[in-house]
C-alpha cells in the first residue's frame, strides 16, 4: 500500500447583505477529531472533519445609522456574483486518504478532511459615548449576523462529514475505480452543498428573517 495523493475542492458562498472594505484580521481554531483507523484495516469509521476558522474585519465609522449603513453599502464585500454583502463566509475543503487493498478489492483508509472557514464581518469603530440606542441596535444586528454566517459554516462542515461517511462505505475492484468513485461522490456532495447554501439564503432572505438587518 502506498499513500495516495490528496484531493482539493474549493467552494465559496456568500452570506447576508451589503458590506465594506477589509482591515485587520484575527483568527481562532476549532478542531474536531475522531479516532484513527485501525492499522492494517480499511476505514472502520468516518473521521470527523478538522475545522479551522479565521476572521477578517473591515472597519466602519460613525455615530448614526445612516453613516454606518452607507459605508457598508458603498464599501462592502464584492463577491464574484456581482453583488455586495455585509458579511461573507467562504470555505476551502480538502481531503486526503490512502488505500487498503486486498484480493477482494480496495477501500479508502484514513480518509481525512479539513475545512478552512473564513468569516468576513464589519467592525464598527465606535466613537466615545455612542448613542445607546445605536449601540444596542448594532449589537443586536451583529449577533444575528453571526448566527446567519455560522449557519453557512455548519452546512459546509456537515457536507464534509457526510462525504467522509459515504467514502467509508465505498469498495472498488482497484485503486483507479476507487478514485473515480470518490471523485464522483465529492462532486455530487459539493454540488448539493451549493444548492443547500442557496436555499438557506433564500429561506432566510440572506439573514433578514434571523434579524440580520441594519438599521
Amino acid at each position: 500500500m502506498k499513500l495516495f495523493k490528496g484531493f482539493v475542492v474549493f467552494v465559496a458562498m456568500s452570506m447576508t447583505a451589503l458590506m465594506a472594505c477589509g482591515a485587520d484580521s484575527s483568527s481562532t481554531v476549532q478542531v474536531a477529531t475522531a479516532g484513527n483507523a485501525v492499522p492494517g484495516q480499511g476505514l472502520s469509521q468516518a473521521l470527523q472533519p478538522e475545522v479551522n476558522e479565521s476572521y477578517v474585519y473591515y472597519d466602519i465609522f460613525g455615530d448614526n445609522e445612516t453613516d454606518l449603513r452607507r459605508q457598508m453599502t458603498q464599501n462592502g464585500i464584492k463577491w464574484d456574483d456581482g453583488k455586495t454583502y455585509d458579511a461573507l463566509t467562504t470555505w476551502n475543503v480538502k481531503w486526503y486518504y490512502d488505500y487498503y487493498c486486498t484480493t477482494e478489492g480496495c477501500t479508502a483508509r484514513s480518509f481525512l478532511t479539513k475545512v478552512d472557514i473564513t468569516f468576513r464581518y464589519p467592525r464598527w469603530k465606535r466613537p466615545e459615548n455612542p448613542p445607546e440606542t445605536l449601540a444596542a441596535k448594532w449589537d443586536n444586528y451583529m449577533a444575528n449576523l453571526i448566527i446567519h454566517e455560522i449557519g453557512h459554516r455548519d452546512l459546509a462542515v456537515e457536507a464534509t462529514a457526510e462525504l467522509a461517511e459515504a467514502v467509508a462505505a465505498l469498495k472498488a475492484p482497484d485503486r483507479a475505480e476507487l478514485d473515480r468513485q470518490i471523485t464522483a461522490l465529492a462532486d455530487q456532495r459539493m454540488t448539493r452543498m451549493n444548492s443547500d447554501e442557496r436555499e438557506y439564503d433564500a429561506t432566510t432572505v440572506h439573514g433578514s428573517t434571523q434579524g440580520a438587518v441594519f438599521p
